[in-house]
Parts: C-alpha cells; sequence; structure tokens
C-alpha cells in the first residue's frame, strides 16, 4: 500500500486510522486525542498514527504500507485495520462527539487495504 494524497488541516496535524479501531472514542470530546496520555492509549494499541506538521494549512502527504517504508524517514506505527480501510486525514477527523470522518471538505480520504495489520509511514 502506498498513497499520496492532498487534505487540509487546522490542528497541524495528519491522522492515519480505521473508524472500526476508534468507534469507542466516538462518544469522547472532539479533542480527546490533545490528552497525551489519551493519544498515546490509542497509538500504542495499534488504532492511530498521528504525525505533526507543526503549521496548519494544506499538505500533500504519502502513506506508505510497503516493506521499503521500514528504511524511509517519516512517522511510523504499526496500525490494526479492522474494517479494511484506512482514514487519511487531518486530525480533527478522528471519531469524536458523535461525529465520524468526513471527506467532503478536504479533510482525508479513505483507502481501502483489507483487515490485517499494517506498518504505516507518513511523510511530508
Amino acid at each position: 500500500m502506498r498513497v499520496q494524497c492532498k487534505m487540509s488541516t487546522g490542528t497541524a496535524t495528519v491522522a492515519v486510522f480505521d473508524p472500526a479501531c476508534l468507534q469507542h472514542r466516538l462518544e469522547d470530546t472532539a479533542d480527546w486525542w490533545s490528552d497525551e496520555d489519551e493519544e498515546l492509549q490509542e497509538i500504542n494499541a495499534g488504532n492511530v498514527l498521528f504525525a505533526s506538521t507543526h503549521v496548519d494549512g494544506g499538505y500533500a502527504i504519502t502513506v506508505d504500507g510497503s516493506a521499503a517504508a521500514e528504511s524511509d524517514g517519516g512517522v511510523r506505527a504499526l496500525l490494526r485495520c479492522a474494517s479494511g480501510r484506512f482514514f487519511v486525514g487531518a486530525g480533527e477527523q478522528v471519531p469524536g462527539e458523535g461525529v465520524l470522518p468526513d471527506t467532503n471538505y478536504g479533510g482525508g480520504t479513505y483507502v481501502e487495504v483489507g483487515a490485517g495489520t499494517y506498518l504505516v509511514v507518513v511523510r511530508h
């Protein structure tokens, strides 16, 4: 899996996750992931990868799940995928306050990958 996409963020953060793996966060506050302990809990569980862009704005990013990604730079994590698709997009699209990711306004895209566990690397 190697996907390039364009997205914009108002939280200076790119997030990659399977919404099914974060379903338990749906009723949390929208910014639950800004709490370092909560964020780290989900990263360590393999539910999400967060990558800071340091600045809000538009980005062209590459998400790489290929074996070659292991030796390249970037932010990496092993991610679980139960539904067969990942959402790649802005941090503000992480499930919370009853809202799931929305691709209608340039905040991200869905990538079909099949169920499994993937080494995901985000570069910008």
